[in-house]
């Protein structure tokens, strides 16, 4: 989605931050899918869940999970070690 610029992605010293922006509702209103429905569906499950974490908070919650989630994540800490650096 970033490669098309349906995405903003923010590099700051405290992580990744990732969101949407006037492409993203554009892009997605040309879908009419299982597959749309479930994005926004989990999407809307993810800001519930963590909405009122504080950065802190929800740095710990992923270090704590990392590991159970398997490679999907096996190159997050490459993207750490580039943000320490810059």
């Amino acid at each position: 989605m970033y490669a098309k610029d349906l995405i903003d992605i923010k590099y700051t010293e405290n992580g990744i931050y990732y969101s949407a922006n006037e492409l993203t509702s554009a892009f997605l209103n040309y879908f009419d899918s299982t597959y749309e429905t479930e994005l926004i569906k989990n999407a809307q499950i993810v800001i519930n869940e963590f909405k009122y974490y504080s950065e802190q908070k929800l740095s710990e919650y992923v270090n704590d999970n990392l590991s159970n989630w398997g490679s999907e994540f096996s190159r997050e800490s490459l993207i750490r070690t580039w943000l320490d650096e810059y």
